[in-house]
Order: C-alpha cells, then structure tokens, then sequence
C-alpha cells in the first residue's frame, strides 16, 4: 500500500464540497419499532424513539455518474473539501516522462460554460457568482 499522487486540469467551476451537496440531501423519517403509531416521543411498549431522521442523500459518486450522462466530469481535492464540475484532463505520478491526457476539444469555452448552466441550474447550483468561478483550475488529489 501507498501513496498516489494525480493532477487534474479541469475547465469549470469550483463549489465547496457542503456547497455542491446541499441540493442532493434528502432526510427521511423512519419509524423505529414496529408497535403501533402514538402520538409521543417514545413508544409506551419498548421505549424507543417513535421516529427517526435517516440521511438518504446519494453519495458523491452517484452524482458523479449522473453528471457524466452529460459530458460533465466530476473532480474533488484530496480531503473532498473542494468539488470541481466540468471537463478534466489527468496525470498520474508514475513517471514525470509520462504525458497526461489531452483535453477533450473546446472550440469555444462559452458553449461549455452554458452546458454548465443548463445542467447546474436544474440542481439549484447556478448563480451569477458560481459562473464568476469558471475558469481552468490546477488540482492535486493524493490518495493514501
């Protein structure tokens, strides 16, 4: 076991990791036991809780494979604290020889930024100060 180094070029936009999730989270209510509904707290028969928030909300990779349905690539630092949504290029540190992948051709770099808009907006994640965030970003993921 060790340590793997990547560096992502990525065209878009950066969010904070709390900031991209927070359109994606869903709570539900579970019922905790199986005795019949009262209006309490506590179930009178066993003591338990009567309802219980559970976090239903997808994990990132879900997202990831949603948004790459639509050309859109999904790219977070080492410590998730940031998330990156566009197109990526990738280096692994294997070799510093080694050439990384090429970009995808952009002809024009609005055309992505609206694609950008079309399918954040959906998710309530477009504003004029995420689009103020677009732009070539330089990211180094560690994994260890």
């Amino acid at each position: 076991m060790g340590v793997d180094y990547t560096a992502y070029a990525v065209l878009g936009v950066k969010f904070s990791y709390e900031e991209f999730m927070k359109p994606f989270k869903r709570i539900e209510e579970t019922r905790c036991c199986k005795h019949s509904e009262q209006k309490a707290k506590f179930c009178p028969e066993c003591g338990k809780p009567m309802w219980k928030e559970r976090d239903m909300s997808p994990d990132l990779y879900e997202i990831e494979e949603e948004f790459e349905k639509y050309g859109l690539e999904i790219v977070t630092d080492t410590d998730s604290y940031n998330v990156y949504v566009g197109m990526s290029t990738k280096k692994e540190a294997e070799s510093y020889r080694d050439k990384g992948e090429a970009f995808k051709v952009v002809d024009d770099t609005d055309v992505l930024l609206r694609h950008l808009e079309a399918r954040l907006f959906k998710k309530g994640l477009w504003s004029e100060e995420i689009a103020s965030r677009f732009g070539l970003w330089a990211v180094m993921y560690c994994s260890y």
